[in-house]
């Protein structure tokens, strides 16, 4: 990681943070001081109270909108990006990088304390249906597992009873594996769709498939390609040209 990227990423992931050994440092990697910028349109969050944890499960760049308008009431955003960059990858990071640097001193000057509750960032995009990996692509799809958010019995302990999944579209697969662990762990579990007026309302997350099944994570990534620096992300090979030789039915028989 470059000296711009690792001052970015303490900036999310502040040392001593309650949350910080939950960011991904992956796309900081990525950070220079060549990185385009963006700006972070207003969000609103008036339906946000706390004490909760907010999970924002949004395109990209709407996620991390909406975690920097959450940290204006004093939610700690948090990064789980979880995919490499690179040249022709399947799900595009460059939104992401731009406003992980445009809003970082947003976010720094929002002085958050130690025990500011988190919103977890998403991307809704991480794993498109019907998109195989093309050959030569560098195929950074990603899931999210309960290893990568805190257990509900952690949350429970420091005084976050509530989970508020922020989202557009379904409730992703991947996500409600997580959200039905809090659920059982005594979490009332709500969602607000981005956009619509009125508080979160509660939900049942029910039993999603493969639910702690033994196999659930090595089943779930099959076809998936995790990075050796971090994160998901390999590139697709290119199968090698035919030989073009002749065959057994190439000559034929005389």
């Amino acid at each position: 990681m470059g000296s711009e990227g690792e001052r970015l990423f303490g900036i999310w992931a502040p040392t001593g943070g309650i949350w910080s050994s939950w960011a991904k440092p992956v796309l900081f990697t990525c950070i220079d001081r060549a990185v385009a910028t963006a700006r972070i349109p207003g969000v609103d969050v008036d339906w946000a109270s706390g004490p909760a944890v907010v999970v924002a499960d949004l395109p990209g760049f709407a996620s991390i909108a909406a975690g920097v308008a959450l940290a204006g009431r004093g939610f700690r955003p948090v990064p789980l990006f979880n995919a490499a960059h690179g040249p022709a990858e399947v799900v595009d990071q460059d939104p992401l990088i731009a406003a992980l640097v445009s809003s970082a001193e947003a976010l720094s000057a929002a002085s958050l304390p130690p025990s500011a509750p988190p919103v977890f960032l998403l991307d809704s995009r991480r794993f498109p249906r019907g998109r195989a990996a093309e050959p030569g692509k560098l195929d950074n799809r990603w899931m999210v597992f309960p290893q990568d958010l805190p257990s509900g019995k952690l949350l429970l302990s420091l005084g976050l009873d509530r989970a508020v999944v922020l989202r557009e579209a379904e409730l992703m697969h991947d996500l409600a594996h997580i959200l039905r662990r809090w659920q059982e762990d005594g979490l009332r579990i709500e969602e607000q769709v981005a956009g619509e007026p009125g508080p979160p309302r509660k939900i049942d997350v029910p039993r999603p498939f493969r639910y702690r099944h033994i196999w659930y994570r090595a089943l779930a990534i099959l076809g998936l390609g995790r990075n050796a620096a971090g994160g998901f992300g390999v590139r697709v090979p290119v199968p090698p040209p035919p030989s073009g030789g002749g065959g057994f039915f190439r000559g034929g028989f005389h």
